[in-house]
């Protein structure tokens, strides 16, 4: 995950714009965690609202997991942290320290335009 994307989402987390929920990724106007990455990742992905009485909302098909979009962006393997946020958030620990754990336990690359330039490393200084 890029490091501008984390701290977006543990920003997200901590705003308060997101009523938390648990067991869907987005039901009745609540939110889990992983439905809040979602939302700010609707370049990404389809938010369709459920034929239902329940207000559900699926991502690319999926209500309760990260859809493929998101769980394989980057390369990188969501399901390592994604079962254990789903837990966190299923047993009600509030976002904010959810935010905190991601922000300690969720690997994140350097965005390009903040990564240094090979020039500035020296990689092609060769002597």
């Amino acid at each position: 995950m890029l490091r501008s994307m984390r701290d977006k989402w543990c920003e997200a987390l901590r705003s308060g714009d997101f009523p938390q929920g648990r067991y869907h990724l987005c039901i009745g106007g609540k939110y889990c965690c992983l439905g809040v990455l979602c939302e700010l990742n609707l370049d990404k992905v389809e938010k369709v609202r459920a034929n239902n009485c329940y207000n559900d909302y699926f991502y690319n098909g999926s209500n309760g997991f990260l859809p493929k979009p998101l769980s394989e962006a980057d390369n990188v393997n969501y399901n390592d942290w994604q079962f254990n946020l789903m837990s966190m958030n299923d047993k009600g620990i509030p976002f904010t320290e959810i935010a905190d754990w991601i922000e300690k336990n969720v690997p994140v690359e350097e965005d390009m335009e903040t990564r240094p330039s090979p020039l500035e490393t020296g990689v092609f200084n060769h002597g």
